[in-house]
Parts: structure tokens; sequence; C-alpha cells
């Protein structure tokens, strides 16, 4: 079944709103759908990645960013900062030092640096 951009973006809107509200659930349902839709589109891949963060599956998040997300588009700030905050709860500082600091140099998004600055600090990384 084909949907429209808007009710894509409906929908993920409605996706991103249960995941706050830890409906994950039907999140993850309604991001592998709109991931099946159009497998291009890097938000429902960023979506499934901060799903599984907020689920405390650190691995799985990094794995999904760094795979999926991030072969849609290498550059993507959300994604990079996501990946670093996701390799930092697994343990993995030293790669999510540089993930962050990828984002601070490159990143175009202020959400983003600011993630990744918060995460900095709390690392201890300069």
């Amino acid at each position: 079944m084909l949907i429209t951009r808007e009710e894509s973006r409906f929908l993920g809107k409605v996706a991103f709103l249960g995941l706050w509200q830890g409906r994950f659930l039907e999140s993850e349902s309604i991001f592998n759908a709109l991931r099946a839709a159009n497998p291009e589109n890097i938000g429902p891949v960023l979506g499934l990645g901060m799903l599984h963060i907020h689920k405390g599956d650190y691995g799985k998040a990094a794995e999904i960013l760094e795979k999926e997300a991030l072969r849609l588009n290498p550059e993507d700030a959300h994604a990079q900062a996501w990946l670093g905050l996701a390799l930092f709860r697994a343990g993995r500082k030293a790669e999510a030092a540089a993930r962050l600091k990828k984002v601070l140099e490159d990143g175009n998004g202020e959400d983003s640096k600011a993630l990744a600055k918060s995460l900095l600090d709390e690392i201890g990384a300069k």
C-alpha cells in the first residue's frame, strides 16, 4: 500500500510522540512500516535507533544507526550524535568521543551539537 508524503510525515510524528511516551511497541511498528514504505528515508531508521536507546538496548541502537542510518546519509548530524550516545551508553567511550567530535566539527544542527557537547563533557573528552 502506498502512502503519501504527508501521511508518512504524520505517521512519523505519531511514532516519535509514542516513543517519548514509552509506547515502544506501537512506535516500533510504525517506524518499521515507514521504513518498508520508503527504504531510502532516514527518518524511520533514526527513530528505530532512538527507540532502542530508550529501551536500553544500546548495542542494537548503535548497529541500526551505524549500519542503516549512516549508510543512507553518512553526514547526518542527528544520526552521528545519537550513535555517539548509543556507543557511550554501551561503554564504547573512545568510539563515542570520535563520533561526537565529528558532530561538533562538521554538524549543522544546533540540537545535535548540544547533545554532542554534553556527552563529550560527560565522557571527559576534549
